[in-house]
């Protein structure tokens, strides 16, 4: 969601193109394919004249407020700052994510290690 939203906001603020062209050629930054078709299908949606707005509202892996973002920035002409907004949110929300996983590895890593080295230095009191 990160990249493409990072992508469409490039290509809408240089505009030029169409904007399901503009969301297809986003979704190549999509590895996950789940959420690569379902951006997808909003570019079909507005092919066949949904507003931008109307079509991200059907897509599954977008939350409310993100779809609300869309909307206010259909309204006040501030579409790629929406976009952009959505992007910068993913990314903290991606950062906070890996934050917790890694302070969750780093205690169980922490713990392993006490372990081995309470096991090493049991087996060594017992060889005495």
């Amino acid at each position: 969601i990160n990249h493409f939203f990072h992508a469409l906001a490039m290509l809408y603020a240089g505009a030029g193109r169409r904007v399901e062209s503009m969301i297809t050629f986003s979704s190549r930054t999509v590895s996950n394919v789940s959420i690569r078709q379902d951006l997808l299908a909003v570019g079909e949606r507005i092919k066949k004249g949904e507003t931008i707005p109307e079509a991200f509202r059907k897509s599954q892996h977008l939350l409310p407020h993100e779809q609300d973002y869309i909307e206010s920035g259909e309204l006040t002409g501030t579409l790629e700052k929406s976009f952009e907004r959505i992007a910068t949110e993913a990314a903290e929300k991606l950062r906070f994510r890996l934050e917790i996983f890694q302070q969750i590895f780093t205690r169980i890593m922490a713990a392993f290690v006490v372990f081995s080295i309470i096991m090493t230095l049991l087996s060594v009191i017992r060889m005495d």
